[in-house]
């Protein structure tokens, strides 16, 4: 409850008090008395706040996995290890990430409305790679995880990467038609956290042309840890160029001008 609550955690220090919350809670969510939680006076008053909720409301509170618990809940590394073996291919994303980082990424970008959150046509996406706290609300939901998707087919005329390498127009247009995001825990260089916006512990793109250093950073980490990233396609960078016909790349003439 204290790991799932970080809050709760932060009101009660003492173990004796945790363990004093814990025992009470259970008793009144599991058992059939009526009336409300009773917690001592010398609480927090937050943390007496909880008494005036109902049983329903209490779970939700305490025991519910919310998908924004991933932020500061990290996997130990038998958990990490355990995961990969059931569920291998990349289905959820086991690397710890970095809590000062995130804390100090979360405050210099700007929050992202909940309108402007990556949609599908009739609903809200889910990261390609969920977190363990993001996989338990999306199985609630019927929703599944996929593994890495291989190449289906390799096209004869297709990008190359020493093409995505050296062209940064190309590179660039790669990067935001399959990049919707990066974790918001993982250090992006502070020149370019203008062209982002926070929420739900990702960094959103909010900028219609990013900067060409940008899309090398985000194609370096497609290439070594695209668990990191929030990919439109979830398969490996390249297997996406070998998809990608070289005829479906647009330039116009001003984005090709520019320092690169």
């Amino acid at each position: 409850m204290f790991s799932l609550a970080g809050w709760l955690c932060d009101a009660l220090r003492q173990k004796s008090d945790q363990d004093l919350v814990k025992s009470r809670v259970a008793n009144f969510v599991t058992g059939t008395r009526r009336g409300s939680l009773r917690l001592p006076l010398h609480f927090p008053e937050k943390v007496r706040a909880l008494s005036k909720l109902t049983k329903s409301q209490l779970r939700r509170v305490v025991y519910w996995v919310k998908p924004g618990n991933a932020d500061g809940l990290l996997l130990p590394k038998q958990l990490s290890t355990y995961i990969r073996e059931v569920l291998p291919g990349g289905h959820i994303r086991t690397v710890n990430g970095c809590p000062t980082v995130h804390e100090w990424q979360q405050k210099e970008v700007r929050p992202l409305p909940a309108s402007d959150w990556p949609r599908l046509a009739t609903r809200a996406a889910w990261p390609s790679t969920p977190t363990i706290t993001e996989l338990l609300e999306m199985s609630r939901r019927g929703l599944t995880s996929l593994p890495m998707r291989k190449a289906r087919y390799s096209l004869k005329w297709r990008v190359t990467l020493a093409q995505f390498n050296s062209d940064a127009e190309l590179c660039r247009q790669v990067i935001t038609k399959n990049v919707f995001g990066v974790r918001s825990d993982i250090k992006v260089p502070s020149k370019y956290l203008d062209h982002f916006s926070y929420r739900w512990g990702f960094l959103i793109p909010d900028v219609r042309r990013l900067p060409i250093g940008l899309c090398r950073f985000l194609a370096g980490q497609w290439i070594k840890a695209p668990a990191n990233l929030w990919l439109s396609e979830k398969c490996s960078l390249k297997n996406f160029l070998r998809e990608t016909p070289s005829t479906c790349i647009t330039r116009s003439p001003k984005a090709m001008v520019g320092p690169w």
